[in-house]
């Protein structure tokens, strides 16, 4: 009976997801969902495997592509590196529109991405996974170390990808939403990486959010700071490396990278040249 009822529920899910073709459907999609309770802890990461920052900050040749068609320097500015970063994020959710449900099977190739959702209306909308790779090549394109992280819950029925963002500057990491165009604070206002923003919701405590926009509108918000960001931060992973090994040709999402590596020790970036 169980699996019955699971099948069911499925079946109505894809059905509901096939009816989203606008933004305002899309809203009210994600404002109507009730996901199954999954409370947030610490998950077990000794079956990830290690991976280093050299491994994700490699230079590819699509950095100098990006660099040229979009003038990433002019667009992130002067500021310090989370000011460009942010700089850079706020460009992307300008030309970019998010759904999480968007069914379009595209590739892990910030180009490709790119060129079918850019400056388009929510028909190209790009996903969580998509947004997070390109902003993790853009920044790193312009000199800013970043890695996309994905984030899974403890029953592992929700998912969001996220950006590590290094800001040189403070020798900070701070932790980026490209999809919802947010970062996070504390009460003091110390920009928060993946890990303190965890510790925060274990101690029963809300950070700031910033920036906040989902699709040019602050809807949902309750949703996404329950469901998006704080059920999912149990499990934390990021991918291999950077390189374009798996990005253009799987026609299936068991051939994509992989995000089942743990994210390097923050307190080792000072060693990368």
């Amino acid at each position: 009976m169980g699996l019955i009822i699971s099948l069911i529920r499925r079946a109505v899910l894809i059905n509901k997801v096939r009816k989203i073709d606008t933004a305002e459907k899309y809203f009210d999609y994600v404002d109507s969902c009730r996901y199954e309770d999954s409370p947030l802890t610490v998950g077990d990461t000794d079956k990830l495997k290690e991976t280093s920052y050299k491994n994700i900050f490699q230079h590819i040749y699509e950095y100098d592509e990006l660099l040229e068609k979009y003038n990433l320097k002019q667009i992130a500015g002067n500021g310090n590196d989370f000011e460009k970063a942010v700089a850079v994020m706020q460009w992307l959710t300008d030309n970019t529109m998010y759904n999480g449900q968007q069914l379009h099977f595209l590739p892990d190739d910030t180009i490709k991405i790119l060129d079918f959702s850019f400056g388009k209306p929510f028909k190209y909308a790009i996903n969580c996974r998509d947004k997070a790779i390109v902003l993790t090549d853009l920044l790193i394109a312009i000199g800013i170390r970043a890695y996309p992280i994905a984030l899974v819950d403890e029953k592992r029925w929700g998912n969001h990808f996220v950006v590590h963002v290094y800001c040189k500057e403070c020798n900070k990491w701070a932790m980026l939403d490209p999809s919802f165009n947010a970062c996070f604070t504390d009460e003091s206002g110390k920009m928060l990486n993946v890990y303190e923003l965890r510790n925060l919701f274990l101690e029963n405590k809300m950070p700031i959010i910033k920036g906040y926009n989902f699709n040019g509108t602050e809807k949902c918000k309750n949703n996404y700071i329950n469901y998006f960001i704080k059920q999912c931060l149990t499990n934390i992973s990021t991918w291999q490396d950077n390189s374009m090994d798996c990005r253009i040709e799987p026609r299936k999402w068991s051939k994509k990278k992989s995000f089942d590596y743990k994210l390097p020790p923050l307190e080792e970036i000072q060693q990368v040249n």
